[in-house]
């Protein structure tokens, strides 16, 4: 299954062509896509373009956004993982899930492993993360995962706060 990180409740495998529907399922939602609203208008161009990308990124660099499968029932969670934050050298971590997996913890239990596997696998000082402040709930994660506020940052002409974590030890 290709499977990247397992956590207590999800396994993160490699994306894959044939998850075109799924990751075009969870855009299309409006209470998902109003937080990743500067990519735009989520057609199926953008959830093409975006799963085209993250499984060059995966070639190219051996990490990237994952696709999010639930243990015990097998289902398409959403998708997390790594991936160099547009025009920096920055690894931002990241993290979709379908609206009926919010407010279960689940995000924070995703991103604290996908955190650790870039630290133990990566030759990294530091992942980063960024949100529309709007976004508390993703804000509320990034600070749960030990990550600290470092600045206002403007991506693809919107402001988001950027929040960092630095490797230990």
């Amino acid at each position: 299954m290709n499977i990247i990180i397992e956590t207590k409740n999800f396994y993160l495998r490699i994306l894959k062509k044939e998850d075109f529907e799924d990751i075009y399922r969870l855009y299309v939602d409006r209470d998902v896509w109003r937080y990743l609203s500067c990519w735009g208008v989520p057609r199926k161009e953008v959830a093409r373009k975006h799963l085209d990308f993250f499984i060059e990124h995966q070639k190219k660099h051996g990490f990237s956004y994952w696709a999010i499968i639930e243990k015990s029932t097998g289902n398409f969670v959403g998708r997390a993982g790594l991936s160099h934050l547009a025009n920096t050298q920055d690894i931002e971590v990241g993290y979709v899930l379908d609206k009926m997996y919010w407010g279960k913890g689940y995000a924070t239990e995703i991103a604290k492993a996908i955190i650790k596997w870039g630290f133990d696998n990566l030759d990294i000082d530091k992942i980063v993360a960024i949100a529309v402040p709007e976004n508390k709930a993703s804000i509320r994660v990034m600070e749960k995962v030990g990550m600290k506020y470092k600045k206002d940052y403007e991506y693809k002409g919107v402001t988001t706060v950027y929040y960092v974590i630095e490797r230990s030890g």
